[in-house]
C-alpha cells in the first residue's frame, strides 16, 4: 500500500490540467427539453445512444447551448437486453433481434452451450478474436460497422464511453468462445478477449481519429495507448481501496468519479485531489449546485494555485486557492474541511409515495402508506396516508432523507408492490412521491440510483 500511495503523491504534482468539473451518467434513453438544458450546465456528458433516435433535436441542443460541453455516446457493447424492449430503446431493440435471429453464435456461452448472464435481463456476447464469424463479421466487427455508420457519424457525439471494458473475461467461470463444445483454458480466454476488444477500439480509434474520446467503464491501465481515461463506477469501485484507485486514476489522462449513496461527499474530495478528474452523481442525476459551484470556481485556478497533494497523520489534504481539500483515511470517509461549509439540512419532512404515477384520476391512483395500513404494516411517523421523514444520515433505513435528498429502497417497495398491484415490479418502475417539500399534486417521478428510488429536494 506504501508503495501506491507515494505514486499517487508524486504524479498529481505534474498531471495535466485536464480535469477537475463536473460530469453527468444519463443512461436514460430519453432526454426532455428541461433536461438538456441542466445536462448542458456539466463539463462532460455521458448520454445514452437512444436518444439520438428517440429525441435528436434535444440531444443537439445540448451543444447549443453549452459548446464547451463534451458529449459521449454511451453504449454497453458487452451485452444486450434481452427481448422484449420498451419502445424508447429502437436501436436495442433492433440490435437483439438482429443478433438473437441471425447471429446466435455471438452469445457467449459455456462448454454445455448455455448462456452467460452477468447482468439481469442482458445477454453477453463474445468480444474475443475467438468468437465464431458468420458472414464475414465477427460480433466486435459488426458492432464496430454499425457504431460507425449509424451513431457515431453524428456530430452531436465528441466521443464514446464504453461500459464494461474488461480486459479480462475469466472470472465469469467456465467459457467456450470458440463454441467448441469443449472448455476453455482460462488464460487463453483473457488473452483472446483482450485481442478482440483492442481489435475494436483500434477500428473506432482509427475511423474516429485521436481527438474522438474514448472512456471506459471499469478500473484499469490496459487498452493506455487507445483509450483517454476510465470511469470510477460508485468510487472507490468495488474492485478496489481508496488507495488503490487513487493510484491508478492518477497515470490515466481522465477520470471520472462517481459518487453514489453514503460515499458521494469522498468521491467529490477525492476528485479535487487530483488534476485530471471530474466528478458525478449517480446516475441521471446532474451534480447538485452545491457542488456544481464549487467545481465551477476551482476549476478556473491556475497550475501556481494547485497545491501538491500531502499525507499526513491519515489524513490526504490539498490546496486549492484558498480552500483545502481533505480526505480522512482513518474515518473511512470524505469530508469537507471547515473553508467547505457543509449545506443546512431542512427540518421534517412529510411526503406520499405514488405507486401508480401514470394514472391521473386521483380516485383510481394507489398510495403506498394507504395500502399498507390496509395491509396491516405498521409504520412509525404515519399522518393520515403520508410519512413524516426525519433528516439522518443518507441512504440510512429503507425510506428516509437528509434533507437534501430522499430515497426508498427499491427492494423494500418491490415486496410491497406485488402485494398491492398483484404483479412483479417492473424492471423499469420508477414511483412518484408528493409532499410538503415537493409539492401535492402533481406526483413527481423519483429516479432509479443503485440500489435506491431517490428525489432531490
Amino acid at each position: 500500500m506504501k508503495r501506491i500511495v507515494l505514486l499517487l503523491v508524486g504524479l498529481v504534482v505534474t498531471a495535466s490540467l485536464l480535469g477537475i468539473g463536473s460530469a453527468i451518467y444519463w443512461t436514460q434513453p430519453t432526454i426532455s427539453t428541461d433536461e438538456a438544458a441542466l445536462i448542458a450546465r456539466q463539463d462532460l456528458a455521458i448520454i445514452d445512444l437512444e436518444n439520438l433516435f428517440n429525441n435528436p433535436d434535444n440531444l443537439r441542443q445540448i451543444k447549443k447551448i453549452n459548446p464547451q460541453v463534451k458529449v459521449l455516446c454511451y453504449v454497453n457493447f458487452f451485452e444486450i437486453w434481452q427481448q422484449p424492449l420498451p419502445p424508447d430503446r429502437p436501436f436495442g431493440t433492433k440490435l437483439t433481434e438482429t443478433i438473437t435471429n441471425n447471429f446466435n453464435e455471438w452469445f457467449l456461452v459455456r462448454p454445455d452451450g448455455q448462456p452467460v448472464i452477468y447482468w439481469p435481463g442482458m445477454q453477453t456476447l463474445n468480444l474475443s478474436d475467438m468468437c465464431p464469424q458468420k458472414n464475414g463479421y465477427s460480433y466486435g466487427h459488426y458492432l464496430q460497422d454499425i457504431l460507425l455508420e449509424n451513431v457515431l457519424n453524428d456530430r452531436a457525439w465528441d466521443g464514446l464511453f464504453l461500459d464494461n471494458l474488461f480486459d479480462q473475461i475469466s472470472w465469469l467461470g467456465s467459457l467456450d468462445l470458440d463454441r467448441d463444445g469443449q472448455e476453455d483454458d482460462p488464460s487463453t480466454s483473457d488473452y483472446s478477449w483482450y485481442r478482440g476488444v483492442r481489435e475494436f477500439l483500434s477500428g473506432i480509434s482509427k475511423a474516429k481519429g485521436r481527438k474522438f474520446t474514448i472512456i471506459g467503464n471499469h478500473l484499469s491501465l490496459y487498452y493506455g495507448d487507445l483509450v483517454d481515461g476510465r470511469f470510477l463506477e460508485d468510487f472507490p469501485t468495488e474492485d478496489y481501496s481508496w488507495e488503490e484507485a487513487m493510484g491508478i486514476a492518477s497515470e490515466l489522462p481522465v477520470a471520472i468519479f462517481q459518487g453514489k449513496g453514503q460515499n458521494v461527499n469522498l468521491a467529490f474530495n477525492s476528485s479535487l485531489l487530483l488534476d485530471n478528474a471530474y466528478f458525478c452523481v449517480g446516475q441521471n442525476i446532474a451534480v447538485p449546485d452545491s457542488l456544481l459551484s464549487k467545481l465551477d470556481n476551482l476549476k478556473k485556478l491556475p497550475a501556481r494555485e494547485r497545491g501538491p497533494l500531502i499525507y499526513k497523520e491519515g489524513v490526504y489534504q490539498r490546496q486549492l486557492g484558498t480552500k483545502m481539500i481533505k480526505v480522512y483515511r482513518n474515518r473511512g470517509y470524505g469530508s469537507y474541511s471547515p473553508t467547505l461549509p457543509v449545506i443546512p439540512r431542512r427540518t421534517t419532512i412529510e411526503v406520499c409515495i405514488d405507486l401508480t404515477p401514470s394514472i391521473n384520476l386521483e380516485s383510481q391512483k394507489k398510495f403506498l402508506i394507504y395500502e399498507l395500513i390496509r395491509l396491516g404494516v405498521r409504520l412509525p411517523n404515519v399522518i393520515g396516508n403520508n410519512l413524516r421523514l426525519e433528516p439522518t444520515a443518507r441512504f440510512s433505513g429503507d425510506i428516509g432523507t437528509d434533507g437534501e435528498m430522499i430515497w426508498l429502497k427499491i427492494s423494500w417497495l418491490s415486496q410491497y408492490y406485488e402485494q398491492i398491484l398483484g404483479q412483479p415490479m417492473p424492471y423499469d418502475y420508477v414511483p412518484g412521491i408528493r409532499g410538503d417539500q415537493l409539492g401535492w399534486n402533481p406526483s413527481q417521478l423519483m429516479q432509479r440510483e443503485g440500489e435506491y428510488f431517490i428525489i432531490q429536494l
